[in-house]
């Protein structure tokens, strides 16, 4: 008993070390703003037509989308704060979604700008199969642009990619 013990935990031990650390990479968007992304992320176009970022891991089940938008033409379409952005923006995100459940937003400032942040987990149906999700989404902006950052990925994943999804939300710089 105790040498089987003894093998499975070197087996876990060298499975880990096996595990290449994550690299993070800044990503330059249209010279507008820049993110920091992992490693394992592929850029992709899938996602639509209308995101400024969009970038996809289909094996791990990872995705990060971003649109930029004018904070002018934000407010002229009555979304006049950061507050009222955030709303509207978890509003899309928890439409169809079941059982949600918003963390408590964080409203701070990244890099010197007004930033909400707020995780999500919910349920979405497809083809009568229900699939359990993980959300972390931020707005961010200044007097000019404005960003929303959406990250997700299945619910059973939050543990090994959260810590990732979250340097992401929280690296964006406009340029």
């Amino acid at each position: 008993m105790k040498k089987t013990f003894i093998v499975l935990s070197a087996i876990v031990f060298f499975a880990a070390c096996s595990e290449k650390p994550t690299t993070l990479t800044e990503v330059s968007v249209k010279g507008k703003y820049s993110i920091v992304l992992p490693d394992y992320l592929e850029k992709t176009n899938e996602l639509g037509t209308e995101p400024s970022l969009q970038y996809v891991n289909h094996k791990d089940e990872v995705y990060v989308v971003a649109y930029d938008e004018s904070t002018k033409a934000l407010a002229e379409s009555g979304l006049d704060n950061i507050k009222k952005y955030y709303e509207s923006v978890l509003g899309h995100i928890t439409e169809g979604m079941e059982n949600y459940k918003v963390g408590t937003p964080l409203d701070t400032v990244i890099n010197g700008k007004q930033a909400m942040i707020a995780k999500i987990t919910g349920q979405f149906k497809v083809h009568d199969e229900i699939h359990d999700c993980f959300y972390e989404m931020e707005v961010i902006q200044d007097s000019l642009k404005s960003v929303k950052v959406i990250t997700w990925t299945m619910d059973h994943h939050e543990d090994k990619f959260g810590g990732d999804m979250d340097n992401t939300i929280k690296s964006i710089k406009f340029l």
